[in-house]
């Protein structure tokens, strides 16, 4: 075969080979018999057959009548004068007897078929029956997908006429037909196309039928579907009051259509069609969870962490709480956690920690379609950034409504987050030593100066307890053609939240966070993928019961973190920039090439580069006694590392005089503030390997950080000093990643 596809003739025939695991570049390696592309070609490799894999019997009727549908197939396809030539068989003892007798029982089928030239549309013409706006006419016409001058094929002169339909359909011409007559001239290879429309008459909505497969409230149905009789017959409508409907979270399937077949007027009846799922549901299960959690109780968002787990999980689940579609759900997870990358089990691990949520749903609140929501959360166990203990609950009172076929989503809530912790700290003191080694050089809550003591000295200051209230809006637009595993389209994300300082200790801050991601199809099924999001957090106001890190970066659950699986890959969770403590400025960006080498398998190549920073130059804070006991008034100053005198805010005074007489205990140092660091640029490039599964596909990425594209290293190499990516690859100067789900 030269012009067309033999993967989508195979698709065709009955005849059929062994499968083998096959490796190719780019397109799907399993197209469906009639669907287009058919010319779309790749190279490939079949490599073995698993052992379990079942050997098709050879049967020659059924390949008498294949090699007619090899020529019925071309002829589909626009080669009227395709002619199959002739058939090897090797061995040729195998047509001579039923029954295998050799030693080898497979043979190789191979057919020789002469294509010919293909037959190509010389004339196309659509008319148009009835009185029409121009506007409308237009529009007919730019929806026709044929061209002059390309080849004739069936299926896509099929999809031509659907095209026109639907335009009309769209605007209320529900009856709309098209027909269409074809004119082969086969010795001339030319087509003419005559594509006649009857729009037929302008439609409405007539009555508004259900039917379901079991016993359900169908007022919250009829509110989310927003269909009312009298109303212009839309398609558009219809699609977006079935995914209106399936939203509500009570039914597995949901189809609405218009009756065509009921009657001949303008009034189209308009039918529901429901399958509900069980209104009661319990599961218990056991999973392990790596890469990816949610974070932030309150204000749920997905983050890469450093930690995986083994848990357990046990939940309940009512489609139909106290009627009217209301839902309720209750789920408890206790977990086994490993405080590491996966699968790394370090020496503090396995430390056990319990989640426990409940989620609350009332449909039709306002409208139709606007739900109120009631989420709650509670977290018990080690934080997974700087590993202390706490129990932190969060719980969010809010509404949320989809628009435009539920492609624009909103979502604005109350929240409130309680984190307290715990008194028990039995990791403190690994994450203490890893704090101390990674900031000990001129970064957050370090001390330095060679004439501290070690009185009341530390350099990890616990988080305090908090209690924090902020509203969250959150608005995404998505435009993807598919959101498990998009290959065109956009997708747009932005959330803020504004903190109140209801009760102490809290803040008043802004956080933004705003993303951005697009995906551009390069043929043969390789797509082109980049996001780009920031992050921005102000803190205005703060309690002093706070510790002085929570002061200058908010809460520990919602302070800007990056690195790990969905992040900048070269660094481990929490890393990127200046590390586990957060931030309150970040920015990233992603490129990602994605190359399907078989169905289920593809590769990437990948390229990402950010930044997370305090959002100051320098913040240090020094505590302990400022001069031994015994110094002489006068005689004794602090210093950092390169021997500058430190001084505290104002110069002179009551604090500089405590200074110098040893009485000061703490000083902190702030430098100006310096927003983001674009020059920062943290870049990583890499690899991975993608396999599809029913739960997503398993990834695994590797991510290496070359020191020549590293930006303004000098200014952040203090922070490299304690780099867990070395301590557990060798010195790899990167991070591997095993997790489920795109990265993006």
């Amino acid at each position: 075969m030269r012009e067309l596809s033999a993967e989508s003739l195979r698709t065709c025939l009955v005849t059929e080979q062994r499968d083998k695991v096959t490796l190719g570049l780019g397109a799907i390696a399993s197209p469906n018999c009639g669907e287009a592309p058919f010319d779309k070609k790749r190279w490939s490799a079949r490599l073995f057959s698993l052992p379990w894999t079942r050997w098709p019997i050879y049967d020659e009727a059924v390949l008498k009548l294949d090699l007619e549908r090899i020529e019925r197939w071309y002829q589909a396809r626009g080669f009227y004068g395709v002619r199959v030539m002739n058939v090897d068989i090797e061995p040729q003892g195998a047509r001579a007897a039923d029954v295998c007798k050799e030693k080898d029982c497979t043979l190789d089928v191979t057919v020789h078929i002469d294509e010919g030239e293909p037959v190509k549309i010389r004339k196309l013409a659509v008319e148009v029956a009835g009185e029409l706006t121009p506007e409308l006419r237009e529009s007919i016409e730019e929806a026709l997908p044929l061209r002059k001058g390309d080849i004739f094929d069936e299926a896509e002169y099929d999809i031509a006429r659907e095209a026109l339909a639907d335009v009309l359909r769209q605007e209320g011409y529900a009856r709309a037909a098209v027909m269409g007559e074809v004119v082969i001239n086969r010795g001339l290879l030319v087509a003419d196309i005559l594509l006649k429309v009857t729009p037929g008459p302008v439609c409405h909505f007539g009555e508004i039928r259900l039917e379901s497969k079991g016993e359900l409230p169908e007022e919250p149905v009829r509110a989310a579907a927003l269909l009312s009789p009298g109303q212009l017959y839309e398609e558009d409508e219809l699609q977006d009051a079935q995914r209106a409907i399936y939203a509500l979270g009570a039914f597995s399937a949901v189809t609405v259509r218009g009756a065509l077949d009921e009657g001949d007027g303008p009034e189209i009846p308009i039918v529901i069609e429901l399958e509900p799922r069980r209104e009661h549901q319990w599961q218990v299960g056991a999973g392990i969870t790596s890469g990816q959690v949610s974070t932030g109780v309150a204000a749920q968002e997905n983050l890469s962490v450093p930690q995986w787990d083994v848990h357990l999980l046990g939940s309940y689940e009512n489609r139909n709480f106290f009627g009217g579609l209301r839902s309720f759900r209750i789920e408890e997870r206790p977990r086994m956690l490993f405080t590491d990358q996966f699968p790394i089990v370090p020496e503090s691990s396995p430390r056990f920690g319990n989640t426990i949520t409940a989620d609350f749903s009332q449909p039709g609140v306002i409208d139709g379609r606007t739900n109120l929501f009631l989420e709650t959360r509670w977290d018990n166990g080690p934080d997974p950034f700087l590993l202390f203990f706490r129990n932190d609950a969060g719980v969010s009172l809010g509404l949320e409504r989809g628009f435009f076929k539920q492609r624009l989503n909103a979502r604005i809530s109350l929240n409130q987050d309680v984190m307290q912790v715990s008194k028990r700290q039995p990791i403190r003191e690994q994450v203490q030593e890893q704090l101390e080694t990674r900031w000990a050089e001129g970064t957050p809550m370090a001390m330095v100066g060679e004439e501290v003591t070690d009185d009341g000295a530390i350099l990890y200051d616990p988080v305090s307890s908090y209690r924090l209230s902020f509203i969250e809006q959150r608005i995404s637009l998505d435009l993807r053609d598919d959101a498990a595993d998009p290959t065109k389209g956009a997708y747009f994300r932005v959330s803020a939240h504004e903190a109140v300082k209801i009760w102490d200790p809290s803040w008043n801050y802004i956080r933004l966070t705003p993303e951005a991601r697009g995906y551009v199809p390069l043929g043969l099924g390789i797509v082109l993928a980049a996001r780009f999001g920031i992050g921005w957090m102000k803190v205005l106001k703060f309690s002093s019961e706070l510790d002085s890190q929570s002061q200058t970066l908010g809460a520990q659950t919602y302070r800007l973190r990056g690195g790990g699986a969905n992040s900048v890959r070269g660094f481990l969770p929490g890393d990127l920039g200046d590390g586990r403590t957060g931030g309150t400025h970040r920015w990233e960006a992603s490129l990602e090439l994605r190359i399907p080498l078989s169905k289920n398998f593809s590769i990437v190549g990948f390229g990402d580069v950010g930044d997370v920073n305090s959002g100051f130059d320098v913040i240090r804070t020094y505590r302990g006694r400022a001069c031994p006991s015994d110094a002489v008034e006068g005689e004794c100053t602090m210093v950092d590392r390169d021997q500058n005198p430190l001084t505290p805010p104002g110069g002179d005074g009551k604090e500089a005089d405590e200074l110098r007489t040893g009485k000061q205990l703490e000083v902190t140092q702030q430098k100006h503030e310096q927003g983001f660091r674009w020059t920062h640029l943290n870049t990583t490039v890499g690899g991975g390997l993608r396999y599809k599964t029913v739960i997503g596909p398993i990834r695994l990425d590797v991510g290496y950080r070359p020191k020549a594209l590293a930006g303004d290293e000098k200014k952040n190499e203090k922070l490299q000093q304690y780099d867990r990516s070395e301590r557990q690859f060798s010195k790899f100067r990167g991070a591997v990643h095993i997790t489920i789900g795109e990265s993006f």
